[in-house]
């Protein structure tokens, strides 16, 4: 249930879904999403734990896209970092709601500077379709949910420990 709205949302921008007894089976052959705006607002609706990951997939859909966070504003701080991907994002005076027109993207160096798993996988979500490599360098550990689902699809993913931290590759 606490998914509905989100599927529905990407219904509505042509995805292509089944339910079955004990999940939700995705099928991205051929699917072609379209720009669609998000507003974040508390359970049922739009949740904004998910902003981070639509605002990547309106970097990449062609058109443009309007995202606004009515929860936690601050959660737009990773914006930095996909426009250093290319990514065309633009708001008045740094204010929400963010435009964001769908363009082609390139790998990025990233230091995490805040922990936070969901701009990790935003980002490993943008590198999925960016020329080139990214490599994210994660000083304070957060959750790994994304690498391991990434690695299970077969996407060329590799990650190190180190005495510092660890570094994320996606090529």
């Amino acid at each position: 249930n606490y998914l509905l709205f989100v599927i529905e949302t990407l219904k509505i921008m042509g995805g292509k879904f089944e339910l079955e007894d004990d999940g939700l089976k995705v099928d991205g052959r051929e699917c072609k999403l379209f720009s669609k705006s998000i507003i974040t607002v508390p359970y049922p609706y739009f949740p904004t734990d998910l902003q981070q990951i639509f605002t990547t997939l309106a970097c990449i859909i062609p058109g443009f896209s309007i995202i606004e966070e009515k929860i936690f504003e601050g959660r737009f701080d990773f914006i930095h970092e996909l426009t250093k991907m290319g990514a065309k994002i633009d708001s008045h005076n740094n204010l929400l709601p963010l435009k964001i027109k769908g363009t082609p993207l390139q790998g990025i160096h990233y230091v995490q500077t805040v922990p936070s798993a969901q701009v990790k996988s935003a980002l490993l979500l943008a590198s999925l379709f960016a020329t080139g490599a990214t490599e994210i360098v994660e000083s304070i550990p957060t959750r790994d949910h994304s690498e391991n689902m990434l690695q299970q699809l077969g996407v060329n993913i590799q990650w190190h420990q180190n005495s510092t931290g660890k570094n994320i590759y996606i090529y």
